[in-house]
């Protein structure tokens, strides 16, 4: 698609700035609040002043988090074309810069759009059973958060005075009870959604079948990949989670053995870890894997990653032929052979 204007969007928690880029030149700048009526009118009065078409503005954004929802809403509304780039992608590709304000940031965003929207990623909506289990996830990572927050003060309590321990095991003992229990009834609400929607469910069916994947694994695999329509292929899976190993070496001087990239989404890395763990003390074939790696000399963390790249692996297989995981499968070609 060819693209004639850029719009580059500069996000806050109550307003927007807009930068409109032509050829790179401003044709106009506007600001207005992070509110849907308000960005709906402001995408109005875009086209209406400057007489463009929508299907030639491409909308450019930070990935920002919650504070994008109003406006990627109001634009799938009206089927503009979107894209949400990763922060430090934008940051690292405008070089030096000198200076900072919300209107110069939305028109460096609108100039990076012109320059690099041959690496465009085509935007993919979030179905609105997903958008649910998403909010209800954000709201149990904070409350796992803080449950582990109040173990450590719990683990701590020697350091208090001793006349008040007492009083303070009592309360962290009826918080922390509280949290599993919310934390519980979060997990509830979640699974009830995806099994209420029938393409959640088979999805979530088909990656739980897999040795070591659990509900929370599987949720956020879900959301990672947005139903696997955004990311599908378990490589480009493995770069986000970060467990894909690079190559260091230049020239002479750097000659290091592989590693994994610290630019990872830390979650999704840390819940496939656990993942990977659940699998070899389960028995059967990665177990096994795991320990003939060990007696050959690997690193248990290196046999780790490797397993959570498999896990990865057969995830995407099933879920691309659409069915359950089997252990011991023999492809018919080999049983033919």
């Amino acid at each position: 698609m060819q693209f004639t204007h850029f719009v580059g969007i500069d996000i806050s928690k109550t307003r927007l700035d807009w930068s409109v880029v032509h050829q790179a030149e401003v044709l106009s700048t506007h600001r207005c609040d992070n509110d849907l009526d308000a960005i709906s009118e402001m995408i109005e009065k875009i086209c209406t002043t400057l007489s463009i078409p929508l299907k030639d503005l491409l909308f450019t954004m930070e990935y920002t988090g919650r504070y994008n929802q109003h406006v990627v809403r109001a634009l799938e509304k009206q089927q503009a074309e979107i894209w949400q780039v990763s922060p430090l992608h934008l940051t690292r590709s405008m070089g030096i810069q000198r200076g900072k304000s919300d209107p110069v940031d939305a028109k460096r965003i609108a100039l990076f759009a012109m320059r690099h929207v041959d690496q465009r990623r085509v935007h993919q909506p979030i179905r609105q059973p997903l958008v649910q289990v998403k909010a209800l996830f954000a709201l149990r990572r904070t409350q796992v958060r803080s449950m582990g927050s109040l173990k450590n003060q719990q683990s701590d309590l020697r350091f208090i005075e001793p006349q008040i321990q007492a009083t303070f095991q009592e309360h962290l003992t009826a918080t922390l009870s509280t949290l599993q229990e919310q934390i519980a009834l979060l997990e509830e609400q979640m699974l009830h959604i995806i099994h209420d929607d029938s393409r959640l469910s088979r999805l979530f069916t088909i990656m739980t079948s897999v040795t070591g994947v659990g509900k929370i694994v599987a949720i956020k695999l879900l959301l990672s990949t947005n139903e696997f329509k955004t990311i599908s292929d378990p490589k480009k899976i493995a770069c986000q989670a970060g467990i894909a190993p690079f190559a260091h070496s230049s020239g002479t001087s750097l000659n290091q053995a592989p590693r994994v990239s610290n630019m990872a989404d830390h979650e999704l890395k840390y819940l496939l870890h656990l993942a990977a763990l659940a699998a070899i003390r389960t028995k059967g074939e990665l177990q096994d894997f795991y320990h003939r790696k060990k007696q050959e000399g690997k690193h248990s963390m290196s046999v780790i990653n490797t397993v959570r790249n498999k896990i990865v692996h057969r995830v995407c297989a099933c879920v691309k032929h659409d069915r359950m995981y089997k252990k011991n499968y023999q492809h018919p070609i080999s049983v033919a052979a």
